[in-house]
């Protein structure tokens, strides 16, 4: 019923006498393949887009936490610019609306997709509530690229 693992101490017994080190905990390494896992899922979720989504997001890089929030705004931009593209390339007359370009949701009231108003707020918004799976997964695999080099 419950993993074994979870009832033994996470740290090795220290003898008397012997140097204290960093306890090995055997979840860190279960823990580790779990993050590698949905990194690479991450990766090969933003490689089923579209090419042109995949060209925006596959290459993200960031030294830092302030050049990986200029990274999003440039792709939060550039997003906003294919939109833009895309409603200006129908009829006049045609639907305003359009999926968002990254992960192709709309929003549940308006299957026909956002205003560009709403798409921008799906793609900068954090709260959870309909922000953007692709650039949100995007972002924390540059996360996870960086954990040893930023402070997380």
């Amino acid at each position: 019923m419950f993993d074994n693992d979870l009832h033994k101490p996470p740290f090795k017994r220290i003898e008397k006498g012997q140097r204290l080190s960093r306890l090995d905990d055997p979840r860190d390494s279960k823990i580790e393949r779990l993050e590698e896992e949905l990194w690479l899922t991450g990766i090969q979720l933003i490689l089923t887009r579209p090419e042109p989504v995949v060209k925006l997001l596959r290459y993200g890089q960031a030294k830092n936490w302030s050049e990986l929030n200029e990274w999003r705004l440039d792709v939060i931009d550039k997003t906003m610019d294919i939109a833009r593209e895309e409603i200006q390339s129908r009829p006049k007359d045609g639907e305003q609306r359009i999926k968002c370009p990254l992960c192709g949701q709309a929003p549940g009231s308006k299957p026909m997709g956002f205003l560009l108003g709403g798409l921008r707020t799906h793609l900068d918004d954090n709260t959870g509530s309909s922000d953007c799976f692709v650039l949100a997964r995007a972002i924390k695999n540059i996360i996870y690229q960086n954990k040893h080099r930023w402070s997380v």
